[in-house]
């Protein structure tokens, strides 16, 4: 009995082993088969960096908001011959309502033919309405019933653009003058910003950018330039011209950024011979072998010609070798016993020249961090304090500046260190005496 059930144990562990080899083997062969389509479809970049006929297009969806942000991006993006900008907006629609305009299932028909290589969504001034599809009794925004509903309304307006591989930015609603309103926003722009990044898109929140500094409404505001302006309309929903334009500050930032980032995914060297690279990328430098570059080969030879262009030729850049190394020590051994010796081998394993040039461009496009400001305060106790501030960028203008008042300053030694403000001569917290005014006695 005992032979019988060791004998079932082992087919079964048998054909257990078989299914499990065959699936590996046939996952081997998909992975194997696989490479170059992930290889043509999986680009670092946000944006193509290939856009047909070499220029992009952008198209700007929503509401009444979106005619004024397609201004404001078409006055940002001003002489950039390889970017174009459509406008697509139905002012009366909104996503909450199918009708004057269905954004789920509308939304092919409303781009055509050319697909956007950029589309920029911007909701919020009709949001705030019921679905026509909900009583009475259950209007509340907060309802699980509304926000499954909303919710899948933008998860099938983005993945109608995600199948075209389309770079989607989602501007979020901004605050509205009304506090109810407001609150409402906040909750559509969290349900919309939660559908965008799972989507793979971008969301662009504007909120701050048009607040006081206690984050209230308010209807004016810095402008590009810093001064400021009247920035909403007086219904408390609109943008001025100046209102869009800094409204289209935030998105043209992130695109910009990304446009960058696909043109830089142009410059890494395509297999192939070097007439086709030459015919893919004709301003670059040619890639050459890797070779040590000598102070003779730095300097460039003037020609007999002193008008032509004296041009130098950089080497580019290499795989870096593997260089591995070995580190021998002692190690100091107990009582009665002899030290011991112990040779470790640091491995440094061989890096692409594609992985050397992609650290090497994220190196140069990041930015410099702020250095914080040192604070010093020193207590009549004898303890001394010191504290590091780091101003935040302002959202208007995307410049940091200095929002901390200085440890000199009148109001910070009064206000903050609690410092006696010294009194001015004859005011009324001038205790001198005698009077410098005074009479004199008889």
């Amino acid at each position: 009995m005992q032979d019988q059930r060791d004998s079932r144990y082992q087919s079964d562990y048998c054909g257990a082993a078989g299914w499990l080899a065959a699936v590996l083997a046939l996952l081997m062969a998909v992975l194997a088969l696989t490479p170059p389509a992930r290889a043509q479809g999986n680009v670092a970049s946000f944006i193509t960096p290939f856009p047909e006929k070499e220029t992009y297009r952008l198209m700007v969806f929503g509401d009444v908001m979106a005619d004024g942000l397609a201004q404001g991006l078409i006055e940002a993006f001003e002489g950039e011959e390889k970017l174009g900008i459509v406008r697509k907006s139905r002012p009366g629609s909104s996503l909450a309502r199918k009708e004057p305009f269905d954004w789920s299932t509308q939304l092919k028909e409303l781009i055509g033919k050319d697909a956007p290589h950029i589309a920029v969504f911007v909701f919020g001034a009709r949001e705030r309405q019921p679905f026509v599809n909900v009583r009475t009794e259950e209007m509340e925004r907060r309802r699980d019933a509304w926000r499954a509903d909303f919710s899948k309304r933008v998860d099938l307006v983005m993945k109608a653009l995600r199948r075209t591989n389309t770079a989607i930015y989602w501007v979020g609603a901004p605050i509205l003058k009304s506090p109810a309103w407001s609150e409402d926003l906040q909750l559509i722009n969290s349900l919309i910003r939660e559908k965008v990044y799972v989507n793979g898109g971008k969301f662009v929140d504007t909120w701050s950018g048009f607040t006081d500094e206690n984050g209230l409404y308010s209807q004016f505001g810095p402008d590009l330039s810093g001064k400021v302006r009247q920035l909403r309309e007086g219904d408390g929903i609109l943008f001025t011209h100046a209102g869009y334009r800094k409204l289209a500050h935030f998105v043209e930032r992130e695109i910009r950024r990304d446009l960058i980032i696909a043109k830089s995914e142009r410059n890494i060297p395509l297999a192939g011979s070097e007439a086709e690279q030459r015919r893919v990328n004709p301003h670059k430098t040619q890639w050459t072998t890797a070779t040590a570059v000598t102070p003779q080969q730095k300097t460039a030879v003037k020609p007999a010609d002193a008008k032509a262009p004296v041009t130098e030729t950089e080497p580019a850049i290499a795989d870096q070798k593997a260089e591995n190394s070995k580190v021998t020590f002692t190690v100091p051994a107990s009582e009665g016993k002899q030290a011991e010796q112990v040779t470790i081998e640091i491995v440094r394993p061989s890096i692409p020249a594609q992985v050397i040039a992609h650290v090497m461009r994220r190196k140069e496009t990041q930015k410099a961090q702020q250095i914080g400001e040192t604070i010093r305060i020193d207590y009549t106790s004898g303890l001394t304090t010191l504290s590091t501030l780091t101003t935040a960028p302002n959202l208007s203008t995307g410049v940091t500046r200095r929002t901390t008042t200085s440890t000199d300053a009148l109001p910070y030694r009064v206000m903050i260190r609690g410092e006696k403000l010294p009194p001015k001569k004859g005011r009324a917290d001038d205790f001198s005496w005698p009077r410098p005014d005074a009479l004199p006695p008889g």
